[in-house]
């Protein structure tokens, strides 16, 4: 091919490249949610394939990975909306209205801002209609999801707070020394005891007891015997010694409604956005605590003994 032949080709290209609409992609993915659905690097191949169907070039990628979507301070997001009148696109794809905010009047500030500067929004996962109507329809449908979310989330907390109440041993975590029984028909979901386990959960307290060893002593002890842990592992820890030697289940009771889990207050990089780090339990007010009964591994004055 000659070097004529070649520029032809190159410029024909050229020309190509700048007739298509010129695209942005942005992704956001807070910690918990990385670690329990999804990645930005799936978000971003899933706007790269729509773009290419659409026949959109990608000019650039903003992303925010761990950030949550509660605050508008976001180092990608700051970088997208400070891009907006310099007119290197023309659209904005993102995956879906909450990965760009989850609060909705976030959502109508930011959207407000790529309009006057005529960029327009689209979702992979949502029609887009660019007109006041269209706009107005995306802010009522996001203020109905995040009613109907709030909705639901409160009718499951106070759903299981009344099974508890009842009861029932509403699954999760898994004390060691018991299997979980899930609902049978007229018969709640309970714990009953797995005697594999619970014979060494006898045994930590005797050591305790009877040789006073400590937590780190029983752990010690534990590993040089090879006993396996809940999850079949042979290495026990002091703290989950402890844990075990505190826990009231033991005797016969399990608490429900103990912890709440929280948003931790995260930490603020150097240009001050918020980083989530991750959602953090904290112990509630022992009066809100839910007593549930279940089978004793061992007797009241024995574990009181133990907590001398």
């Amino acid at each position: 091919m000659g070097h004529e032949q070649y520029d032809k080709i190159i410029k024909l290209m050229k020309a190509d490249e700048e007739e298509k609409v010129r695209a942005a992609i942005y992704a956001r993915v807070s910690t918990g949610l990385q670690e329990r659905e999804e990645t930005v690097q799936s978000q971003l191949e899933a706007l790269q394939h729509y773009a290419g169907e659409k026949g959109y070039q990608v000019v650039h990628e903003y992303v925010d990975e761990g950030y949550s979507g509660a605050t508008l301070a976001r180092p990608g997001l700051d970088q997208l909306r400070d891009v907006l009148e310099e007119g290197l696109f023309e659209i904005i794809l993102v995956h879906s209205p909450d990965r760009l905010a989850r609060n909705m009047g976030h959502q109508c500030v930011i959207l407000d801002k790529f309009d006057r500067q005529g960029v327009k929004a689209e979702f992979l996962n949502h029609a887009t209609d660019d007109t006041p109507e269209g706009r107005l329809l995306l802010q009522i449908q996001g203020i109905i999801a995040e009613y109907e979310r709030a909705k639901i989330a409160e009718r499951t907390r106070r759903g299981k707070l009344y099974w508890a109440k009842q009861g029932a041993v509403l699954g999760g975590y898994v004390p060691y020394g018991y299997r979980y029984v899930p609902k049978d028909g007229n018969l709640r979901s309970h714990l009953e005891i797995d005697e594999n386990n619970a014979s060494t959960v006898r045994q930590m307290y005797r050591w305790l007891i009877g040789e006073a060893l400590s937590c780190r002593k029983i752990a010690a002890r534990l590993n040089e015997l090879h006993i396996p842990t809940a999850k079949g592992l042979n290495i026990w820890r002091e703290g989950t010694v402890g844990r075990i030697l505190k826990s009231e289940v033991y005797c016969g009771t399990l608490y429900y409604h103990r912890e709440e889990v929280i948003e931790s207050p995260g930490y603020h990089d150097r240009q001050g956005h918020c980083k989530n780090t991750k959602r953090i339990r904290r112990i509630r007010p022992k009066e809100e605590w839910v007593p549930i009964p279940v089978p004793s591994i061992i007797d009241r004055p024995t574990w009181e003994r133990a907590q001398e």
